[in-house]
């Protein structure tokens, strides 16, 4: 099985593309570096044959790919809007039907379990990458690096880790081959357990945030604003209300 695994945004034939940088000034083609890295480990632990590019010129990149001949392409990226609020997750095909958007699904489910940030869902856009290589091609948004908490979460190696096996499970069940995670070996200093509140407003959760206190103002402001009648804020590690609110009167 043969695969492009772009990294997107990078060096470029004058210049360098950073990709969309965070408010603590994080920058996207180092996100999406660590993460296709850790991709194409382990797909080629299990078997796959890989071409990776990271190059911010987009001609290249789907030149390069197609050269390779590959059987599937996959482009990994962080999200970024004006708007901090902006959160969550979303997968890109070229259009609906084939195994473009077959895979953008199983790569979409994937990560929204593993990692329980908002399901933005599947989107169709007419992207240069997936418009111009020469094979089923999809393009996943790994999380918005404008949102504070998002960011934060993008700079631990856990959070990386979570991700690239998600996408490694989601490809591959979309191409129909087996897919064995590489356990690492055992560390004698664990990492520790990323603690998140999820801000759920009438039933559904908008957002997940690192400080509890934020969160909750999140909600407050939401209810006190009337645009929700009831919000809660939920511990990610054990499914917990930490706190209620609902609209008076």
């Amino acid at each position: 099985m043969k695969v492009v695994i772009n990294y997107g945004h990078g060096p470029k034939d004058v210049g360098y593309d950073p990709g969309a940088i965070g408010p603590t000034g994080y920058q996207e083609a180092s996100q999406n570096k660590e993460v296709g890295e850790l991709v194409v480990t382990k797909l080629k632990k299990n078997g796959w044959q890989i071409l990776a590019i990271q190059d911010g010129d987009l001609w290249d990149v789907t030149n390069r790919a197609n050269d390779y001949n590959p059987h599937y392409f996959l482009s990994i990226h962080a999200n970024s809007f004006a708007d901090y609020h902006a959160h969550g997750i979303e997968t890109i095909a070229l259009g609906a039907g084939g195994m473009g958007e077959k895979m953008a699904k199983e790569i979409q489910k994937e990560l929204v379990t593993a990692t329980s940030l908002t399901d933005r869902g599947v989107k169709f856009n007419n992207l240069h990458v997936l418009r111009e290589t020469d094979c089923p091609a999809a393009l996943v948004e790994i999380g918005f690096i404008s949102n504070p908490a998002e960011e934060a979460l993008m700079k631990q190696d856990s959070f990386d880790e979570t991700v690239a096996s998600a996408i490694c499970r989601g490809v591959s069940r979309a191409v129909g081959v087996p897919y064995t995670e590489v356990v690492k070996p055992v560390s004698p200093q664990l990492e520790p357990i990323v603690v998140m509140y999820r801000v759920i407003l009438d039933g559904k959760q908008v957002m997940a945030l690192s400080y509890q206190d934020a969160a909750i103002a999140e909600v407050k402001k939401a209810v006190d604003t009337g645009q929700a009648q009831k919000g809660s804020v939920q511990r990610n590690t054990d499914d917990v209300n930490v706190f209620e609110y609902v609209k008076k009167g």
